[in-house]
């Protein structure tokens, strides 16, 4: 049993979360035959209202109270749904590349390809108007750090020599 948000000394014979009119029979929130907060039947309600934080609200004739709909195979929906599935595929290719490149020593190639196609993979999802997967901002990220330690490494090993030789030929 749940108490009443107005009354907390009255209960309610049904969940917060569910409306009264659950099955479409034209049930009512009043203060009826099971006292303050209860519920009563009214068969001759034209609109089935809903009790939402002890506030009536009259539902949307047709309105379901499911969000979640089965895809029928062609709708826009399904289609969504398989971009977003063709996305995480490519996170995860690019993502499984940048781990594999690196510790191969073959980071100075995958590593930026990883971070272009990652940044690419993140752009669309955010064209969709979602937050990125979690593979391809880790693709995004392996490719970038990966980058930089190839870079950092080159650049380090190419200063290197350019000392050993300097210090030689003096």
């Amino acid at each position: 049993m749940v108490t009443d948000h107005h009354n907390p000394d009255a209960e309610t014979k049904q969940p917060m979360n569910l409306p009264p009119n659950y099955n479409g029979a034209g049930a009512s929130r009043s203060s009826g035959s099971y006292g303050q907060g209860g519920y009563s039947v009214a068969a001759s309600q034209s609109t089935p209202v809903a009790s939402v934080y002890g506030h009536s609200v009259e539902e949307l004739p047709g309105a379901q109270l499911s969000v979640s709909q089965p895809i029928d195979g062609g709708g826009p929906l399904d289609s969504t749904q398989k971009e977003l599935a063709e996305l995480e595929e490519k996170g995860t290719l690019w993502l499984l590349a940048a781990a594999g490149g690196f510790f191969l020593g073959l980071g100075w190639v995958t590593g930026p390809l990883a971070w272009y196609f990652g940044g690419k993979l993140r752009g669309r999802y955010r064209a969709l108007g979602l937050h990125p997967a979690p593979s391809a901002n880790w693709a995004w990220g392996l490719g970038l750090a990966s980058t930089v330690i190839y870079v950092c490494s080159i650049v380090s090993l190419v200063a290197f020599i350019l000392f050993v030789a300097l210090a030689v030929s003096v």
